[in-house]
């Protein structure tokens, strides 16, 4: 009897000590990258719609006011204080939004170009090769702080269905539908902190100095380099 007790006493506190285990191991994966949050609402929607017959879209402009927020318990090293995105998601619902559904449209939007030259990237790299991150080139993030920004972007939407691809490179609603609907959302991807273009792709001398930066400020912070989406956003654009 007393064994039988001993056993139904050990298997809870087995199982306890098992999931915070599993618990202090999800934390421990947050240091190796520090999550953030991106996310803000829009301001402005202006909608310019181009009905002569040389256009086959029409422009939304959006001004929106962003937040950039450390949720993780460790410091995070910004080498800017903003995203640069180079997608747009929009659903009719947040439930199909956050599960990535195919029949969300997708839209592109322009972006000034991220290209670095060797002459530029080397006066970069002079700024930030320090011992401790430069207090005046990079933000430091304490876990719970939020910075704020203000931007505008703009993007193409088709005027009608048959100025969309066929087949189309992914589902995207007209401009009629976007300003129909009752509530749409919207949510920014493929978005990177302007960077100094220490990571622009085909360099990988950038990328080597990246990794050895983050290398030299651990004690500091965790240097981010890697994509972020925003979180779900409002959008309304009815007359």
């Amino acid at each position: 009897m007393k064994v039988f007790i001993f056993i139904v006493m050990i298997v809870p506190f087995l199982m306890t000590s098992f999931l915070n285990g599993q618990s202090n191991n999800e934390r421990g994966r947050d240091t190796s990258y520090p999550p953030l949050e991106f996310g803000g609402n829009i301001v402005k929607a202006n909608v310019i719609k181009r009905e002569s017959p040389k256009y086959s879209t029409s422009i939304i402009e959006l001004d929106l006011r962003f937040y950039i927020k450390n949720i993780s318990n460790a410091n995070v090293i910004l080498l800017n204080d903003r995203f640069a995105c180079s997608k747009i998601r929009i659903s009719k619902t947040l439930e199909s939004l956050d599960q990535n559904n195919p029949e969300n449209s997708l839209y592109n939007f322009p972006l000034s170009s991220g290209f670095i030259d060797s002459e530029e990237w080397l006066r970069n790299k002079q700024v930030l090769d320090k011992q401790n991150p430069p207090a005046d080139k990079v933000v430091l993030l304490e876990p719970d702080q939020t910075i704020h920004y203000g931007d505008k972007i703009s993007f193409l939407v088709p005027n009608s269905s048959k100025t969309i691809l066929t087949p189309p490179v992914w589902n995207q609603m007209t401009l009629a539908e976007l300003k129909q609907e009752q509530q749409l959302y919207l949510r920014l991807e493929e978005c990177n902190i302007l960077n100094y273009g220490i990571e622009n792709k085909g360099f990988k001398d950038r990328l080597s100095f990246a990794k050895e930066l983050k290398s030299r400020w651990k004690a500091h912070g965790t240097l981010w380099l890697q994509e972020i989406n925003s979180v779900p956003i409002e959008l309304d654009l009815k007359d």
